[in-house]
């Protein structure tokens, strides 16, 4: 089964803010209008080593395709940040840029949220799963001078399913290397409510009695903090790849969860994709 990989913020991370978007909502609403923007589009591949979930031991390797489609202010998008031809962060899912400078972008997102299957890793066997929903996401993203990139992002279950709320404050820098290649470093730092920690990393009643863990019902808090570092090169004039590392550490209430096996995780990705 594939498993998700660390979260190593590539699509915040291997695509730049949104340098190339229109000065002002004004000004991109007329371009829809007028039919000034262009269609683009990208299919590829990715395939990622990390762990189960952050704070587990176990880890497999996930192979999935990277899917992107995008006009004007509108996007649709499996996350893979590599695939645009823009200097914008790709948003996962559906997702629509609402406010939108040389230095600022604000974005609204919704994609399908899987949960968690109990299936996905030996110690989470007896725990049942966490139900799929649907995420509605707000970020924003400021562009700073020499690369430097700051994000905030606000993530909420739409369908009340028992997901909870989930926020992230990250930081990022670009660099050259050459015309073609560019190097890329950051880190972020997660957080989620009390009901987000108690779906992913507490124990209920009948979870202890399925399992043996002890009882636990974490606050809200932070959940794990990150760095990673990766390049992007365009291979040929339409073929771009990237590859991607990291590291992350369990915070806050999840030290104490008796899910959280390795509180260290590390993870590698990488793709290539085709782009139209």
């Amino acid at each position: 089964m594939m498993r998700r990989t660390l979260p190593l913020l590539a699509a915040a991370m291997l695509s730049a803010p949104a340098v190339a978007a229109p000065s002002d909502i004004l000004d991109g609403l007329e371009d829809l209008t007028s039919g000034k923007h262009q269609w683009e589009g990208a299919i590829g591949l990715t395939v990622g080593y990390g762990p189960a979930y952050v704070g587990s031991n176990d880890y497999g390797v996930g192979l999935k395709p990277a899917l992107y489609l995008r006009y004007g202010r509108f996007s649709i998008s499996t996350g893979a940040g590599f695939t645009t031809r823009r200097a914008d962060q790709v948003l996962r899912g559906l997702g629509v840029d609402v406010w939108s400078t040389e230095r600022l972008r604000v974005s609204l997102a919704a994609r399908l949220d899987r949960g968690r299957s109990e299936s996905a890793s030996p110690a989470l066997a007896g725990m049942g799963d966490v139900e799929g929903t649907l995420r509605a996401r707000i970020s924003a993203l400021w562009r700073l001078d020499e690369g430097w990139r700051l994000g905030a992002a606000l993530s909420i279950d739409a369908l009340g399913r028992g997901q909870g709320t989930a926020g992230e404050l990250s930081f990022s820098r670009e660099r050259a290397l050459t015309h073609d290649t560019v190097w890329t470093w950051g880190g972020s730092l997660t957080m989620g409510d009390a009901t987000y920690m108690r779906s992913y990393y507490g124990v209920s009643a009948t979870q202890a009695a399925n399992t043996g863990y002890p009882l636990y019902a974490p606050s809200a808090g932070l959940r794990d903090v990150a760095l990673s570092t990766g390049l992007r090169s365009e291979l040929a004039k339409d073929w771009v790849g990237y590859v991607n590392m990291g590291v992350s550490q369990a915070l806050g209430p999840l030290l104490d969860s008796p899910l959280v096996e390795q509180p260290l995780g590390w993870g590698v990705n990488a793709g290539v994709a085709w782009r139209f």
